[in-house]
């Protein structure tokens, strides 16, 4: 077979893994692709810009409003493309480093890795800020300062940190080039990074800045996001085998010479960033990407050819999520379970984590359901404490409103008096109180209500919302 089929065998089956992940009415298993939708709802009705969440993503935020009367089909279909983009950014740059053959299995590694898979889908901005940056990177070694700017600056309104690997792109293009032009670089991707998030600071002034301060989560779940959440089972096997097949010599003698420095610069930065905020897995993608380069660059023959069999048992098997029957994997569905501390980690022999994802995802969807017809039920005057469920429930009525008429505020009294909210502070909670309203809340709200706002109100005079009795 010449090398030509075998690149369209290779698009074909690229194109039939991600087109598998198309989903249409399901926008993501996190409470921030909800709440994506429901902002670009209300921008596209108010024909203003409305933020998603601090600090901000304007270029994706404006994205989903332009899409949005299309947002059942172009949502996930937006994540998929750039997630395309970036496999083909990837061979085009790996190619100039180590040659065609080993460029394609870094693509295809890179595609195959979980939380790439897993985000592929999903209405999340992280895939097109990593296709901007890829771009950035690719026009750089081109020695094109000026698109490197441009999609850099595109990369900082997908997602702010973004910005901070412009200096690994200043470095590169001050080796490739000159210093004046990587100067040049620096300041126009700062200037267009400011004129994109202009829309930001004119509704929200210096604000914009503004983050919750969440509690650093514990060193388990930090390790099991940058571990198995990030690179699943088969993938970190072969990380830890394919060291062996390291030719260390090389690696050694090249990282530390200077036009090693831009991809170790950016791939320290990747890994520092998370480690400061080990929020998602999804915030090691970079860092992921940047690893593959490197691993296959100096991993001999025999030990790339396994990373790429054991990406590829991976992407299809052993999918692995937190097992709950409301907001993770269906027990029914897990084929067996592992105890991780308080929580059970599901195991699906015959998944792998991106249909893992979809699975998890669709079962929130389903406990949205129960949710608002428990808020229908509710027949005396009432605060809901919603806490995630939030967002899913907002597009929950859009969805039932066939996404035309305008929702009601949930800040308003509705249905028997009935007013949900996402969190409640001290004043909230005492002023229903006084209004002769019972306090409800969903499963674990009343715990993160009280990391949020610091009292134990919602869960003193609380009572759970019953979902799993439908």
């Amino acid at each position: 077979m010449n090398a030509t089929r075998v690149k369209i065998l290779l698009h074909l089956a690229v194109f039939a893994w991600l087109f598998s992940l198309w989903q249409f009415t399901n926008y993501g298993n996190e409470e921030d692709a909800y709440t994506a939708v429901m902002t670009a709802y209300e921008s596209h009705s108010s024909n203003t810009y409305v933020l998603s969440r601090f600090p901000g993503h304007p270029v994706y935020e404006y994205l989903l409003r332009w899409l949005y009367p299309v947002n059942r089909i172009g949502y996930s279909l937006l994540s998929i493309i750039a997630t395309y983009v970036s496999f083909l950014l990837v061979i085009r740059i790996a190619k100039r480093h180590m040659g065609e053959t080993k460029a394609h299995w870094v693509g295809i590694t890179f595609l195959l890795t979980p939380i790439v898979g897993i985000m592929a889908w999903q209405t999340m901005e992280y895939m097109l800020t990593l296709a901007f940056l890829l771009a950035a990177w690719n026009s750089a070694e081109q020695k094109n300062w000026m698109i490197a700017a441009v999609f850099t600056a595109l990369a900082t309104g997908c997602r702010l940190p973004s910005l901070m690997y412009g200096l690994p792109l200043f470095i590169l293009l001050w080796q490739n080039s000159s210093l004046s032009k990587a100067l040049f670089f620096g300041g126009l991707s700062f200037i267009l990074s400011c004129v994109l998030y202009f829309p930001v600071y004119r509704e929200y002034g210096w604000d914009f800045f503004t983050t919750y301060d969440l509690p650093y989560p514990p060193i388990a779940k930090v390790v099991y996001k940058a571990t198995l959440g990030t690179y699943g089972i088969f993938q970190l096997i072969a990380i830890v085998w394919a060291k062996a097949g390291l030719k260390w010599n090389m690696f050694l003698i090249n990282v530390f010479k200077q036009n090693s420095l831009p991809v170790a610069v950016a791939f320290l930065m990747s890994l520092g960033s998370y480690i400061f905020l080990p929020e998602k897995s999804a915030f090691l993608i970079p860092f992921a990407t940047l690893g593959w380069f490197i691993l296959f660059q100096y991993s001999n023959q025999r030990f790339s050819k396994a990373i790429v069999v054991m990406s590829v048992l991976g992407a299809f098997t052993l999918g692995t999520d937190l097992s709950d029957d409301m907001r993770g994997i269906p027990s029914d569905q897990a084929s067996f379970t592992i105890p991780a501390g308080n929580q059970d980690i599901a195991v699906m022999l015959f998944k792998g984590p991106a249909r893992a994802s979809i699975i998890k995802a669709e079962n929130k969807i389903n406990t949205t359901k129960k949710i608002v017809r428990k808020l229908d039920e509710l027949n005396q005057p009432a605060l809901v404490i919603t806490g995630w469920w939030y967002p899913f429930i907002q597009v929950e009525e859009l969805r039932l409103k066939n996404f035309t008429h305008v929702v009601p505020d949930p800040s308003e009294p509705r249905r028997a008096d009935v007013e949900y909210v996402y969190y409640a502070n001290e004043i909230d909670i005492q002023r229903a109180i006084s209004e002769g309203k019972s306090i409800f809340f969903t499963p674990e709200s009343e715990i993160y209500n009280e990391q949020r706002y610091g009292h134990n109100l919602v869960a003193k005079y609380g009572t759970p919302l019953e979902i799993l009795t439908e």
